[in-house]
């Protein structure tokens, strides 16, 4: 893969590539590289799903005929799973955005460049739109009825179950079928985006560049604009949203003139609006909780608060809808779920972890390396006995025979000696993320005990935040 990206920037620059660094990765299987040689730099991308890589080709070859603000993409391999592309440099609107936040507030100096993203979405929508090619999407050409039930039922599976909140799995696919045969009437005559978020615009020079339209597709006006504004993590306030959003209404009216029916767009735009949210939620599941990538979940909690948006604002919207309308209310109030988590940058992330050596040691999830991984199959097994094989290294009759039996905490005592002074060096340092993992034969008793006795032991630590997670046990607690 290496290799071939070399051959492409050779073949473009005409020298050889001198370095190679990997990009942070984000939610997909996608990879990319910067490539350099001096100050001479461009993008490699690496997709095995070749139709995936047809697509952003083509939209990219179709934008930039269009004047719309999209990378180059250079040369492409024969396979068609390697591409060069334009390097847009390393900011994003969210980067910036982020920046400039005091807490977790909206930071309003950032309203100027919003709105010019708004005018270049419009661009979008309708530029994009005239003479697209539709016949290199994918998975479908349109964002239509069983599009929009993929979505809902993304969110089904990878987070409704897998937060354990009961429901009626039937009549929530009533809900689902008639949501769907409702949105799907809405007439679809513009390019939709599908991914139009903070993380896929970039910030270069002043100038604004679009990245991550390979899922684009015919589609309703709706959709794209609410992605934007019910970003999670952006945590847009209200009163900017309806600010934003009318700004949004103003222009696409002006462009569309007698095609564009105001009262008829805003009659189903808080349910692209909450289609949106709930696809993302389905993401944050996958990501997060199958994944183990902590950085989706720290956007659930800003969900839940869309959630409590949707249910107190769009008075009667979900009324048709009425198992979708109870889930939402439970797990709008769903402390779990409503909990904060420890964000990067705000403190070193001590990332805890049980698991069994029958399976793998856990990931570095945060491309940074480093970290512990301690056995402790040296300890006496309680899982040998009758009485126990029931029972975690959650539970106290458990605790006692470690505390009572075993040397667990002279084992516990040397660990914690070593993880603290590398948690002293590394907040001294700046680093953001330390992972240290506990193993053992089944990854119930011996390991989860030992996790937890170290998130005890960094409870009053104030310089940390902590994650813990017990993988075989499917224990999951967050910023004990």
């Amino acid at each position: 893969m290496i290799s071939t990206l070399k051959e492409l920037f050779k073949k473009r620059y005409g020298t050889e590539c001198e370095q190679v660094s990997l990009l942070v990765p984000a939610g997909s299987a996608r990879q990319y590289y910067r490539l350099r040689n001096g100050a001479t730099t461009a993008v490699g991308a690496f997709n095995k799903d070749v139709r995936e890589n047809r697509a952003f080709i083509s939209f990219t070859k179709h934008f930039r005929s269009k004047g719309l603000s999209v990378p180059e993409v250079y040369l492409v391999s024969e396979d068609e799973k390697h591409y060069l592309l334009e390097d847009l440099g390393d900011t994003s609107l969210k980067d910036l955005t982020d920046s400039l936040k005091k807490g977790w507030d909206f930071p309003q100096e950032m309203l100027p460049l919003y709105k010019r993203v708004i005018d270049d979405l419009i661009r979008f929508q309708t530029l994009g739109h005239e003479d697209m090619d539709y016949s290199n999407c994918m998975p479908r050409d349109a964002f239509d009825s069983r599009s929009i039930l993929w979505d809902l039922n993304h969110f089904k599976y990878f987070f409704v179950k897998l937060s354990g909140i009961p429901f009626d799995e039937e009549k929530l696919e009533d809900d689902f079928q008639n949501l769907a045969t409702v949105l799907d009437k809405v007439e679809r005559n513009s390019f939709l985006f599908r991914d139009f978020q903070s993380r896929n615009i970039m910030v270069n020079q002043d100038h604004l560049y679009y990245i991550d339209y390979q899922g684009g597709r015919r589609g309703a006006l709706q959709y794209d604009i609410a992605t934007l504004l019910f970003e999670a993590r952006t945590n847009i306030p209200y009163h900017t949203r309806d600010e934003l959003l009318e700004y949004y209404l103003e222009g696409i009216s002006h462009l569309k003139k007698d095609n564009f029916n105001r009262q008829e767009f805003l009659s189903t735009y808080p349910l692209f609006a909450l289609v949106r949210q709930l696809q993302a939620m389905g993401a944050y599941g996958l990501r997060g909780w199958i994944e183990k990538k902590p950085l989706f979940l720290q956007s659930v909690p800003f969900a839940m608060q869309n959630l409590k948006f949707f249910l107190g604002n769009y008075n009667g919207i979900l009324e048709g809808y009425p198992e979708l309308n109870r889930l939402l209310g439970i797990m709008a109030s769903d402390k779990k779920l409503n909990k904060p988590l420890p964000e990067d940058g705000e403190k070193l992330c001590v990332r805890i972890s049980s698991f069994s050596y029958r399976k793998n040691i856990p990931d570095d999830l945060t491309g940074e390396g480093g970290g512990f991984v301690f056995d402790c199959r040296g300890i006496h097994n309680p899982g040998r006995y009758p009485e126990f094989k029931n029972r975690t290294g959650l539970d106290k009759e458990t605790a006692v025979f470690f505390e009572e039996r075993t040397d667990m905490n002279d084992f516990l005592k040397d660990s914690f000696s070593l993880i603290d002074r590398t948690i002293k060096t590394y907040a001294e340092r700046g680093f953001k993320h330390l992972q240290v993992s506990y193993g053992c034969t089944g990854g119930q008793h011996r390991s989860v005990y030992a996790a937890k006795k170290l998130a005890e032991h960094l409870e009053h630590n104030r310089s940390v935040s902590v994650l813990v997670e017990h993988r075989e046990i499917n224990e999951l607690n967050f910023d004990l």
